[in-house]
């Protein structure tokens, strides 16, 4: 996927994910983040958009914008929302895949992409939290087995999420050892996540057919895609399974 392309998704899923919310109300309960009312996802979402333009606008690799508030009231806040998600996709349109960035401290040769994809999957991924809101609130179609994410958006989403959990985890720390395949068929995609005892983990296409692995997580790439976010997901996953437990992934 392209920079423009993940462009378009940030507003497809945030377009998506505040219909929800509206149709839900503030005070519905947000089943996927237990300890969120419909309100508090809304501002959270709200908060990072407005946090990435910040980031954006200051064009600057070694300083992190400091975290904004948002309004209380929910039409006001509503309406910041779309402000700041309408800013952050001028900026990213604007200034480009290259433009400068904080980036968690990463070193990424494309700053402004490395935004562009990560605010594409964290409103994604809320927007899926949103419609399981909405329907425990309405019912209407079950988004646990709804297929909301493309192909090809969704296994980025994949690699995106491991490439985070080798970034900011303390994989060496750990003590297990094996292998773990990630196989998305629909999406033409198979990884191999290797851990060892001691050392950061690696992540790399499959050597040979992938059947030595020493555990596998198979499925649609929506499915493995909700599975790495920790959302109701049916994705399945067979062998050591223990070995996943800690991969760290958000």
């Amino acid at each position: 996927m392209q920079h423009n392309d993940f462009i378009e998704q940030i507003r497809l899923h945030s377009e998506a994910m505040r219909a929800a919310t509206l149709k839900a109300g503030p005070e519905a309960r947000v089943p996927t983040c237990p300890e969120w009312e419909v309100r508090d996802l809304v501002a959270h979402m709200a908060r990072v958009q407005c946090w990435a333009g910040d980031n954006l606008a200051a064009g600057i690799r070694e300083a992190r914008p400091e975290f904004p508030p948002a309004p209380e009231d929910w039409a006001e806040l509503h309406a910041w929302w779309l402000a700041k998600q309408e800013r952050l996709t001028g900026l990213l349109a604007e200034k480009g895949a290259d433009t400068p960035a904080w980036t968690f401290g990463q070193e990424v040769a494309e700053p402004g992409a490395f935004w562009a994809r990560r605010q594409a999957h964290e409103v994604a991924i809320h927007r899926l939290d949103a419609e399981h809101a909405l329907f425990e609130v309405s019912g209407g179609a079950d988004p646990g087995k709804e297929l909301l994410f493309d192909p090809a958006f969704a296994g980025d989403g994949i690699e995106e999420a491991l490439w985070m959990a080798l970034a900011f985890r303390k994989h060496a720390e750990r003590t297990e050892e094996g292998t773990v395949l990630f196989h998305a068929a629909d999406a033409g995609l198979a990884l191999v996540l290797k851990l060892t005892a001691g050392q950061p983990a690696e992540l790399g296409p499959v050597r040979g057919t992938g059947t030595d692995t020493d555990a596998v997580v198979a499925g649609t790439a929506d499915a493995i895609y909700r599975y790495l976010w920790n959302r109701p997901n049916n994705a399945v996953v067979t062998g050591k399974s223990e070995l996943l437990d800690r991969i760290g992934t958000p």
